[in-house]
């Protein structure tokens, strides 16, 4: 990235766009924004205004932030406003009005840095127009949501990888001080996006859903595991099973292994990873669910497991640090 000819937009971080899903990002993007504006570099905010009549209204049936407080940005980005080059309207998707296409030409911007909501729409199609216009565009992961769902915002990084190319996914600075003072640049730090496909084990093993648990046993001792991935006939993820799990719900309970099968014990939804979510989304996972593997799935297809391990390869060593406590606590 070409730090000294970048720019930032926070795109639509609005009230009407926060609630459960985004509510984590956006507090990662008031960091990202505070590092930034401390660093002395240029933004731009936008403001998505669905106006009575609009074609999100006519086609889409979607009514919301027409109105204040909705369409105000949140409360925490609103000292870093003065600092912005600009805050611009829009009634689009994209942050590519007439106004901003004058700003970035008349700086002679290259890089555009987006982070902000959501991440399956306005920010998606402000990185694809970037891209088409001959810019380079960078998505900041870790500081975008979609506040439909978590599912949307993992469709809209796929996309966006797929638009711009991986290698323009990344994570946010950590935005320590340097030593004997001073606030690091924001593109010091900032990492390709590492996914759950580059660090993951493949061609997993699995246990069939109506294979004994004696089997699923004997499976995890060969293979010197403590847990293996329940498939059905269709090779779909069923649950997981682990070396306590039949412990505890077969031995203990004081029935037979050789006649109770894997499938009996997948009991509601497994804990997935997808195959494109990032290292930062698999520390997050992890220490939600307290679990120490998780497996990936492709679609609906089951294409490997990432471990602890997996994470601590690809991460410094703190943010694994506290992953270790937070899924022992």
């Amino acid at each position: 990235m070409n730090i000294d000819r970048a720019v930032l937009f926070v795109v639509d971080v609005q009230n009407g766009f926060c609630n459960e899903f985004s509510a984590p990002a956006v507090r990662r993007i008031l960091r990202l924004v505070r590092h930034w504006s401390d660093a002395g570099l240029p933004m731009i905010f936008t403001k998505y205004h669905n106006y009575p009549g609009s074609k999100f209204e006519r086609l889409l049936d979607w009514t919301e932030v027409q109105h204040a407080p909705d369409t105000d940005l949140v409360t925490a980005l609103t000292p870093f406003v003065s600092r912005a080059v600009a805050v611009v309207d829009k009634t689009g998707y994209s942050v590519f009005t007439t106004q901003v296409a004058k700003i970035v030409d008349e700086h002679g911007w290259t890089d555009l840095v987006f982070c902000g909501l959501d991440t399956d729409t306005c920010v998606l199609k402000s990185v694809a127009d970037a891209f088409e216009r001959e810019h380079t565009p960078w998505l900041v992961r870790d500081a975008c949501a979609s506040h439909g769902s978590r599912g949307q915002h993992r469709a809209g990084v796929t996309m966006a990888g797929r638009f711009i190319g991986q290698r323009q996914l990344i994570t946010p600075p950590a935005g320590r001080r340097r030593p004997g003072g001073g606030t690091r640049r924001p593109s010091e730090g900032v990492l390709p996006m590492t996914t759950a496909r580059d660090i993951m084990t493949p061609d997993v093993t699995c246990v069939g859903a109506k294979e004994t648990t004696l089997d699923a046993a004997r499976k995890m001792a060969d293979l010197g595991v403590g847990s293996l991935p329940i498939c059905g006939e269709d090779q779909r993820l069923k649950g997981m099973l682990t070396d306590r799990d039949i412990v505890v719900k077969v031995l203990a309970e004081g029935r037979d292994p050789a006649t109770v099968t894997a499938g009996e014990l997948a009991q509601g939804e497994a804990i997935t990873i997808g195959a494109d979510d990032d290292a930062a989304e698999i520390l997050q996972t992890m220490a939600s669910h307290q679990v120490r593997r998780l497996p990936v799935i492709d679609g609906h297809s089951l294409v490997g497991i990432v471990a602890v391990a997996d994470v601590a390869r690809a991460l410094p060593d703190r943010p694994v640090g506290d992953l270790i406590d937070a899924i022992s606590s």
